[in-house]
């Protein structure tokens, strides 16, 4: 055979990869394996050779490839015909907070929001945070009412409520072999959310034992569940739940005595659990009052000394109001507020 024409590789020679930016580090999935440890020389996965080895990506050709722009002003102009238009700020910040969102999981989570004081807006944060991740990620979201004392987040959802509580669930786990097992326990909520109310009755109450079964059974159907506690930090089942978390949201209240009562609670939680209240979030809740003179920068440089993350979220007339929240009648800084909040969180858990 004659020789190979002028420019060929030989067989079996890869062709390089040559990324936009020069590192093709960068344009690699974040779920690869790196290659430059021990394993530099193995064979990449048929997934990776795949996605490596495409050099002409469609946005950069098609004109309509890209998405277009939903949000503010630019979204009329492309409907006009403007396609050079690009999304906004607000909208590049909204698909950032989505795409860190909908990051794949390995294992069920849970995420436990708890607040020392009440009347802050705590089962108001779980409920938006787990409506935002229904929303944004394609698998099921569970949220759990886990507050002993007849707690208030399914009267944040319309209804009609679910026959069966979290207690009940408990009690018939065994006969939950199904999805459709789980209808008469949980209450759909806006954007999909699947929530499991507790329990009116005292008779009802679950212990640290008893929690756990019912996360159990969630977590065979749910890849995140959202679990509002109560206020009682020194309940075992407080403390059982929060030992089974892999995240932990705080919510406050923007006064002086709401954020005195959670420094200390913090400081007394991180005694007991170091690297859970390290990495965990502080929600400032301003959506039913607004701040005073309470100076939210020195407060927050006082929480970032125990926590990883301190979010706010602003005062909201529709969330004052109180009754079932409606995502579409809440401020844009409102909603951008549980958005970060969500992919905070979901980019805070664990691996595995």
């Amino acid at each position: 055979m004659g020789e190979p024409a002028r420019g060929a590789r030989p067989r079996g020679e890869q062709r390089p990869v040559v990324s936009r930016s020069g590192t093709p580090e960068l344009d690699a999935p974040l779920w690869f394996p790196d290659r430059t440890g021990a394993d530099a020389g193995a064979e990449p996965s048929t997934l990776a050779k795949v996605d490596q080895s495409r050099l002409l990506r469609p946005e950069d050709y098609l004109r309509e490839s890209r998405q277009p722009p939903i949000l503010g002003w630019q979204r009329i102009a492309w409907r006009l015909g403007a396609r050079g238009v690009r999304p906004g700020a607000r909208e590049r910040r909204h698909r950032r907070w989505a795409r860190l969102s909908r990051r794949p999981l390995a294992a069920p989570k849970v995420i436990a929001v708890f607040s020392p004081k009440g009347g802050v807006g705590k089962s108001t944060t779980a409920l938006q945070l787990g409506q935002v991740l229904a929303r944004l990620r394609g698998d099921l979201i569970a949220a759990l009412d886990a507050n002993p004392d007849s707690g208030n987040l399914i009267k944040r959802v319309a209804e009609p409520y679910s026959p069966g509580s979290a207690s009940e669930l408990r009690c018939y786990s065994e006969h939950v072999q199904r999805y459709a097992d789980l209808m008469p326990y949980v209450t759909e909520a806006e954007g999909g959310l699947c929530v499991v109310r507790s329990d009116t009755a005292a008779a009802g109450r679950l212990g640290p034992v008893e929690y756990r079964e019912v996360l159990g059974v969630l977590s065979r159907f749910y890849s995140i569940i959202v679990v509002d506690l109560g206020t009682g930090m020194r309940e075992a089942a407080f403390l059982s739940i929060v030992e089974a978390a892999d995240a932990v949201v705080a919510v406050t209240r923007p006064s002086f005595d709401a954020a005195e009562v959670l420094v200390e609670g913090m400081d007394w939680l991180a005694r007991r659990f170091p690297l859970k209240v390290a990495t965990s979030t502080v929600v400032v809740n301003a959506s039913h009052t607004v701040a005073g003179e309470l100076d939210l920068d020195r407060l927050e440089a006082e929480l970032s000394r125990q926590v990883a993350h301190v979010l706010r979220v602003p005062h909201d007339r529709h969330l004052a109001a109180g009754g079932v929240p409606q995502w579409l009648l809440l401020s844009h800084h409102t909603q951008d507020a549980y958005l970060k909040l969500a992919a905070t969180v979901v980019d805070s858990l664990p691996e595995g």
